[in-house]
């Protein structure tokens, strides 16, 4: 049995780091999303979106891919952009309901 095909779909600088781990890349924005994504999509069993491209493909075939069995489709968040993420450590004491009693009263607001 061979190892499952994964695929890269988006910037450059997303698809430098994830060549690293073996992954196929290739490069595309919004603008060629719809030719690239026709194209690789019959070829990966797995394949990653970059955000970007998610944004360029038509939202209802999107949403069908998403639930479909194969390939399996993930997207992934940009890189660089305005929104504020949450400190991971953070954001899973607050799931599990931790306070960090050595923080002062600011940093935990």
């Amino acid at each position: 049995m061979s190892a499952p095909r994964l695929i890269f779909l988006g910037d450059e600088a997303s698809a430098a780091g994830l060549r690293l781990s073996g992954v196929e890349t290739y490069q595309a924005d919004a603008s060629t999303a719809t030719q690239v994504y026709a194209e690789y999509a019959q070829q990966a069993d797995v394949l990653l979106l970059g955000s970007e491209v998610a944004q360029g493909l038509p939202e209802a075939q999107l949403e069908r891919d998403l639930s479909a069995p194969r390939p399996l489709l993930l997207v992934l968040p940009a890189l660089r952009g305005d929104a504020k993420r949450d400190d991971p450590a953070e954001l899973i004491r607050r799931r599990l309901g931790i306070r960090d009693d050595s923080m002062s009263s600011e940093e935990q607001t």
